[in-house]
């Protein structure tokens, strides 16, 4: 399939107040035609600021560093202590300003997972639900030992996980029907399991498997 996801450019999607998503990834300059598997979002200078690095095939990684003026308003925590689970995994920090609490639970190194598992790790790819105002999103990461498909209501902007894949597999390929013989359906593909990482687990041929499936029906949206 060599028209299949070749030398599209990277996409940075910004967060708006109204629960949309505004694409900037060209005018942050980021908009790479190379072919990647991954991303991560991190203070790699400790300035504050969110630093991007890209993991790509065949080539070696992108690292975009943030020159934004800094508005010198952000905290580093580090938990650490002498007893067993020396970096307090499970731990929840909680950050007040004003009326506004920001929660966050310590989750990295958790049965496999470096990422919060209540979270999106290294999203893939997406499609939106028309007529039900949601996206859904397909993780490829190595954060989450099992990858995730997430569905976000964008109007409350409640994350919600409706799909978990074997060890060592990607989610990709959700596709939206709207409308086929009077329903709507949610296609979604499973690749290579235990083909990544895991591969000690696997019991029998018939694992590793690729599947191909769908949710659904759904009523057609008005």
């Amino acid at each position: 399939m060599p028209d299949f996801a070749e030398k599209d450019p990277n996409n940075l999607l910004l967060g708006q107040s109204d629960g949309m998503f505004v694409e900037v990834g060209d005018k942050a300059g980021i908009a790479s035609m190379n072919i990647r598997r991954g991303a991560q979002v991190v203070d790699l200078n400790l300035d504050g600021m969110l630093d991007l690095v890209v993991v790509n095939r065949w080539v070696p990684a992108e690292i975009w560093r943030q020159t934004s003026a800094s508005s010198e308003n952000w905290v580093e925590v580090r938990l650490q202590q002498d007893e067993a689970n020396r970096d307090a995994i499970g731990s929840v920090i909680e950050i007040r300003r004003g009326d506004k609490v920001e929660r966050h639970e310590v989750a990295a190194g958790e049965a496999g997972n470096t990422c919060d598992i209540e979270s999106i790790s290294s999203p893939d790819n997406l499609t939106f639900l028309t007529g039900y105002n949601t996206l859904v999103i397909a993780e490829d990461t190595e954060g989450h030992q099992n990858d995730a498909i997430w569905s976000r209501d964008m109007a409350t902007g409640s994350l919600t996980r409706i799909l978990s894949t074997p060890y060592g597999a990607e989610a990709t390929s959700v596709d939206w029907y709207p409308n086929v013989n009077g329903h709507a359906y949610l296609m979604a593909v499973v690749q290579h399991p235990f083909g990544e990482t895991d591969e000690d687990k696997l019991k029998t041929p018939d694992e590793a498997k690729a599947y191909v499936g769908y949710v659904g029906p759904f009523p057609v949206a008005k």
